[in-house]
């Protein structure tokens, strides 16, 4: 009797076991077809084979995994560019180095939100701050950094920032600054969003967002920077950019290389306009914002992550950093980049050039355009 029932046992087990291990392949097909790298036959979507391994040898050591998948990636990458379909559409221009590996991870990420606003101007700034704030997400954080020859006088910014707190429900914070003859340029917003990068102990999931007041020095009202036909790009930045969060999150997902996302990234590392979404894991290795009257310094800051010692001298802060990022243009992604298909244009791989007002990239080592446009040009 005790000898049938442990057979029983056994054989109940194995059943158990094997059900089990069913429903596991049967989760992971569903889940393949939910992301559409497997086609209800069972084959690897074509769009999508370049970035899936269908090797299933389990002898085999995860690098041998690794170099069978990346070399599958290169062969594909000589047809030019990729178009990695998810929710939103990616795509990928394929340079000679070794091709980004892509994962479908679901991270949960915090947003954390820094706005630069200069009162100085002119007072017509509340417009500004009425018309980009409100894409912020409610429940991200918010931090408003000002400077002001008097701060306790901007009764617009303190009023603005009431009416604005009531409507959000995660933090939100404004940090005034009194600069009467000095001009720091955007040296407060840059500082502020160096120090939420040190305070986060971050992981690759927190992510801040920074921008600002674009606009505001040309013209005097909100309204009529929103109708400036001078650029059919610039004045809608912040909905642009800061509208798209959820691709921005999807991009972080797919791409572990990318580390900045923005308008359009440059030669030099930085992101164009200086409104930009980074992973606060990377501000991290990001040098600590210094004053300096070159104020084009506080864009190209977003470049110096992990410089040498000799990287520090070469691209002193009075330097630009053109050249520091030519060998890593994977770091960045170029939301506007879709608009400029017809140019060859890619979300990863190219960069925007303003001395041929064109899209550069590598091509077998060299360069299609070589970049002549300065920062200045900004």
């Amino acid at each position: 009797m005790n000898i049938f029932m442990n057979r029983s046992t056994i054989v109940a087990i194995c059943s158990f076991l094997a059900v089990i291990i069913l429903v596991q392949n049967a989760l992971v097909q569903n889940e393949l077809l939910k992301q559409g790298t497997l086609n209800s036959a069972g084959d690897c979507g074509e769009s999508l084979r370049p970035f899936i391994n269908t090797t299933t040898a389990s002898s085999q050591s995860q690098h041998q995994l690794e170099d069978k998948r990346n070399a599958s990636q290169l062969a594909e990458c000589k047809l030019g560019a990729l178009t990695i379909e998810r929710e939103y559409n990616h795509t990928i221009r394929c340079p000679p180095w070794e091709t980004i590996v892509t994962y479908d991870h679901r991270a949960r990420y915090k947003l954390y939100v820094v706005y630069f606003l200069n009162c100085k101007i002119h007072d017509g700034y509340g417009g500004w701050m009425r018309g980009q704030l409100r894409h912020v997400p409610s429940d991200a954080f918010l931090k408003i950094v000002a400077v002001s020859r008097d701060c306790k006088t901007e009764h617009i910014l303190y009023d603005t920032y009431a009416k604005l707190f009531d409507n959000r429900d995660g933090p939100t914070l404004i940090d005034c600054h009194d600069e009467k003859d000095e001009e720091t340029f955007e040296y407060n917003g840059i500082r502020a969003v160096w120090e939420i990068g040190q305070m986060l102990h971050p992981g690759r999931d927190d992510i801040v967002f920074y921008f600002h007041s674009k606009g505001l020095t040309h013209y005097k009202t909100w309204g009529e920077y929103q109708l400036s036909q001078s650029d059919d790009y610039q004045p809608k930045l912040t909905e642009n950019i800061l509208g798209q969060v959820n691709r921005t999150y999807e991009v972080f997902d797919l791409f572990p290389e990318v580390n900045k996302v923005g308008p359009s990234t440059s030669q030099g590392g930085w992101v164009w306009y200086n409104f930009w979404f980074v992973r606060a894991s990377y501000l991290q290795r990001v040098m600590e914002p210094i004053q300096t009257t070159r104020r084009h310094y506080y864009e190209d800051w977003l470049a110096r992550s992990g410089l040498t010692a000799q990287q520090g001298k070469q691209y002193h802060p009075a330097n630009r950093t053109e050249g520091l990022y030519m060998e890593s243009l994977m770091d960045g992604y170029s939301l506007h980049a879709d608009a400029n298909e017809r140019e060859g244009a890619t979300n990863l791989g190219t960069y925007y050039d303003p001395g041929v007002k064109g899209w550069g990239a590598y091509d077998g080592g060299a360069l299609i355009a070589r970049p002549r446009g300065s920062i200045e040009e900004r």
